[in-house]
């Protein structure tokens, strides 16, 4: 009765060790060549920037998924700066000129849970511009859906997808070119 009294305790509190981002994605392999250095820039253009989905909780009762404000634009960040990485273009550091800007807009990011069933989507919009804030390209939209058994696994899939249309627009095309 004990150990069940603990198990329980444990299963309500959760553990600290076992938190980890909401939003995942699969790491890709990084080039080892660099060509340019890209200073990034994201910004949450959603109107609830701590509202990331609904799904259902336990008993079937609804909830909402909520993070962090600043959660989303951080890992969009972390997810661009990785596409960029694994497709050979450097990223910008305090000292030196960066070669090109990558502005990146989150237009929308939510998750509808359905019982076992999940659907997220992921809308960016891409704009590159000269160090000296010149537009170099026009914003170019990237979507993405993913499905999965919850929230977090159809998340996981859409910004797979979306990594992986963003590794390809910057390895060749018109962004590399203007990363460049």
């Amino acid at each position: 009765m004990r150990r069940l009294a603990v198990v329980g305790l444990v299963g309500l509190v959760g553990l600290p060790a076992c938190e980890r981002p909401y939003l995942t994605w699969t790491p890709r392999e990084p080039l080892s060549a660099r060509h340019g250095r890209v200073a990034v820039a994201v910004d949450d253009r959603r109107a609830d920037r701590a509202l990331l989905g609904h799904a259902f909780g336990w008993g079937g009762t609804p909830r909402e998924i909520l993070a962090d404000r600043d959660h989303a634009r951080a890992r969009v960040e972390r997810l661009t700066k990785e596409a960029l990485v694994t497709a050979g273009v450097g990223l910008f550091t305090p000292g030196e000129p960066p070669t090109a800007r990558l502005a990146v807009e989150i237009d929308a990011m939510a998750c509808e849970g359905l019982g076992r069933a999940a659907r997220a989507d992921v809308a960016l919009r891409l704009t590159v511009r000269a160090a000296d804030g010149t537009a170099r390209l026009a914003a170019q939209a990237i979507a993405a859906r993913g499905e999965g058994r919850g929230c977090q696994a159809a998340f996981e899939k859409a910004l797979d997808e979306v990594l992986d249309e963003l590794g390809a627009r910057f390895v060749e095309g018109a962004t590399h070119e203007a990363l460049l």
